[in-house]
């Protein structure tokens, strides 16, 4: 559903739950693992407008909003991971295996929330 922020840009906010999925080997997974939550945005120098363009990306990256501002398109991300590092490569391959470039990367400081799973 779309909403309105303030300089005209438009959004949606992805209405699928934020569950960390095992994508790996599940049985693997350590149970003292320390889960990170960064948020971030990659920007797409391209404009999506559509709201089919749209549901693909939420398809993929439950865990992002997204923004069209002009014609740039933003997903912010608050992403779970055991890095940034993890974070941030596995929302770029997430979003180029959707048929999408991303051209930059932002991150404001102090943006890693701490949880144990």
């Amino acid at each position: 559903m779309p909403f309105s922020t303030p300089n005209n840009v438009v959004g949606h906010s992805s209405k699928r739950d934020r569950d960390l999925t095992c994508t790996g080997d599940c049985s693997a997974r350590d149970e003292n693992l320390t889960v990170m939550t960064f948020e971030f945005t990659l920007r797409i120098d391209q404009r999506l407008a559509e709201e089919s363009e749209m549901d693909v990306i939420y398809a993929r990256c439950a865990d992002s909003s997204l923004l069209v501002e002009g014609d740039v398109t933003l997903l912010r991300f608050e992403r779970e991971a055991a890095s940034l590092q993890d974070a941030i490569r596995s929302a770029i391959a997430d979003v180029n295996a959707v048929g999408y470039h991303v051209a930059h990367v932002e991150m404001e400081p102090d943006s890693v929330t701490s949880q144990t799973a």
